[in-house]
């Protein structure tokens, strides 16, 4: 996630040091990928740190006994 904002900030900094023009150019628009890419990077971490903590919390529960296997399958498979 923290690549996705380094990213991020790269390619708007380079953009906006490039955009003097109008029109697309892709010596100078070029940029805009490093946000886009960034923004996919950023989104992509998202789920899957609450994932991983579910994951954790459910494995726990079945550990101390509060729920049983079947239940806490249920579970990470909503």
């Amino acid at each position: 996630m923290v690549w996705g904002i380094l990213f991020i900030l790269f390619g708007v900094v380079i953009w906006v040091l490039n955009f003097l023009g109008s029109g697309w150019n892709w010596g100078r628009d070029w940029p805009f990928l490093l946000i886009l890419w960034g923004i996919y990077i950023f989104t992509k971490g998202l789920p899957r740190k609450r994932k991983k903590k579910d994951v954790k919390v459910i494995l726990n529960e079945i550990a101390s006994g509060k729920i049983s296997a079947e239940e806490g399958l249920r579970k990470l498979e909503d």
